[in-house]
């Protein structure tokens, strides 16, 4: 790990700001500097918050630090931040470093998160497509497009492309599978979303937010017990999981009994 620092990609769970199975990179990578590489690699591996933070103020008051090595930093130190719920801090930090060094997709990725995560769905498409138009290829990206576009209700036949998209550059990786399968939940594809899911768990059996959906897909289709275990599980491992459901609309129909449950559905919106 010493010559170049790790680049992460992980599902985040997101407390707080972000879809789980939209995904976002954690780490941005940079080169370490010379006497500073412990430092650097602190700033961009460790667990504690905390400890990224203070590596990466250090490596930042570094002089003569390359433009894309600050951008680095400063990713890292606002992913940090953001897992620590400090979300407008985290933004000022992304934003810097896009505008230290445009090519930082990493930063972009994070900023688009949270742009969805707040509702603002446009600047949160433009912003993965500014990485799209830089890397065309960006499995990431088309995952979050995907996802963004999904929670828009609209187009959702260009969600569904660019997790097909998605897939074929990142075979069976289960935050994709996860998006495509809320992509046709919204969509009302029950069988689809539901074999999306499955495929999602089967790579990743905690995905909470595969799990409830999971579940909603079962109750819609009338296995209301499985469905409803569903449920209840990604509950618990996740509390906030329902939020992205929720947003468009999709919840357990409360009428549980002593009729089958359905799944409520808000129709969408006209484009």
């Amino acid at each position: 790990m010493r010559p170049r620092l790790r680049c992460i990609v992980v599902l985040l769970a997101v407390a707080l700001a972000t879809p789980a199975l939209a995904g976002k990179p954690r780490h941005a990578p940079g080169a370490p500097q010379e006497g500073l590489g412990e430092v650097a690699q602190m700033c961009a591996d460790a667990e504690d918050p905390s400890i990224v933070i203070t590596a990466c103020d250090t490596l930042l008051n570094a002089e003569s630090l390359p433009p894309q090595d600050r951008a680095a930093a400063l990713n890292n130190r606002g992913l940090a931040k953001e897992r620590q719920g400090h979300l407008a801090e985290a933004m000022v930090d992304y934003d810097k470093a896009v505008e230290t060094f445009p090519d930082n997709l990493t930063a972009r990725l994070n900023r688009g998160a949270i742009y969805r995560a707040h509702g603002e769905f446009d600047r949160a498409i433009a912003e993965f497509e500014e990485v799209l138009a830089r890397d065309p290829m960006n499995a990431m990206a088309l995952n979050n497009r995907c996802f963004t576009r999904a929670m828009t209700q609209q187009r959702l036949d260009l969600a569904l492309s660019d997790c097909d998209a998605a897939l074929r550059l990142a075979k069976n990786d289960p935050r994709m599978l996860d998006s495509r399968g809320f992509a046709h939940l919204v969509r009302g594809d029950d069988a689809e979303a539901l074999n999306d899911f499955d495929a999602a768990l089967k790579v990743d059996p905690g995905a909470a937010h595969a799990l409830y959906g999971r579940g909603l897909a079962r109750i819609d289709m009338g296995d209301e017990r499985a469905g409803k275990a569903d449920v209840a599980e990604a509950l618990r491992l996740r509390p906030g999981v329902a939020t992205d459901y929720d947003r468009v609309g999709l919840e357990p129909d409360p009428r549980h009994d002593p009729t089958p449950a359905t799944t409520t559905r808000t129709p969408p919106p006209h484009p």
